[in-house]
């Protein structure tokens, strides 16, 4: 008992959640590239950890773990979603299929 828009609407939430996905594979790749340079200068003897260039590494590497956090977030909240509309609409579907049994038994 699908429709074309129920089906444009699921589709369009799991392309939402494999973006992000992919989207959380690129934050994950940049993080790790951040951490090696960081432990690389990290055991340098010239190693300054008060210099702007270190203070701004470790704010990219944080602000590389909220994104991380958020998007992983925002994934679950688009599951969540993309699930609760299949039941809502299956519950819907299931009460039409009752009403029309309903009518045609009377």
């Amino acid at each position: 008992m699908m429709s074309e828009k129920t089906g444009c609407e699921i589709a369009y939430h799991r392309a939402v959640i494999h973006a992000l996905e992919d989207h959380l594979v690129e934050l994950k790749s940049e993080l790790s590239g951040l951490n090696k340079y960081f432990y690389t200068i990290n055991q340098s003897k010239y190693y300054e950890p008060e210099s702007y260039m270190a203070q701004m590494l470790f704010r990219q590497i944080q602000q590389r773990n909220d994104d991380i956090r958020i998007t992983k977030n925002m994934i679950s909240k688009e599951k969540t979603n993309l699930k609760q509309y299949m039941e809502n609409k299956a519950e819907f579907y299931k009460k039409i299929r009752h009403n029309r049994k309903a009518d045609s038994n009377q």
